[in-house]
């Protein structure tokens, strides 16, 4: 304890004693168990960034443990498991919609003017491989689409060929093909 430390008034009959309140040790004993407790001279009262930063990372760990890992929380509250089971909830719901929307696309099989072109180009070259689809496009005449694709083929003689075509599909069938 620091001399003066608490405030209190010197005995009139021993000039080593002093004589202080209840007020006053109430006080000292606030002010040294927070540091920066209001107090007189010292404006608002404050933590630290610091010590937030490190209790609101240990409560956020505590909860994503607590969701993810599904580990028992000693002494929490209702609000916190109810919080817990909440987030829970919300990742299962949140790992469903991923997986039914990452789904989806495989479900509905390749477009048909896709499946129209690969038969066109596997009838007139043989083993081919697809590098680029293009985004198909209204035809001029507005009855189709053009598709611009970059594809690879192996000639009969062995010679490995990149072309490049526009391929105007009808019906789901190739009704014109041009070099792009």
């Amino acid at each position: 304890m620091k001399l003066g430390a608490i405030k209190g008034t010197r005995s009139s009959s021993a000039k080593s004693q002093w004589t202080t309140t209840a007020g006053a040790i109430a006080q000292y004993m606030a002010e040294a168990s927070l540091p920066n407790a209001a107090g007189p001279n010292r404006g608002p009262a404050r933590r630290g960034g610091a010590e937030l930063n490190g209790i609101y990372r240990d409560v956020l760990k505590d909860y994503f443990l607590a969701v993810v890992f599904r580990r028992k929380q000693r002494r929490a509250s209702k609000l916190f498991r109810r919080a817990v089971v909440a987030g829970q909830m919300l990742t299962l719901l949140m790992l469903a919609a991923v997986t039914v929307f990452s789904v989806l696309p495989l479900l509905a099989g390749p477009a048909a003017e896709h499946t129209a072109i690969e038969a066109w180009i596997q009838q007139n070259a043989g083993r081919f491989t697809i590098i680029q689809w293009h985004p198909a496009e209204p035809s001029a005449d507005g009855r189709g689409v053009r598709v611009r694709v970059r594809y690879r083929y192996t000639t009969a003689h062995g010679k490995l060929v990149t072309s490049e075509r526009l391929f105007l599909v009808r019906g789901g069938r190739v009704v014109g093909v041009d070099s792009a």
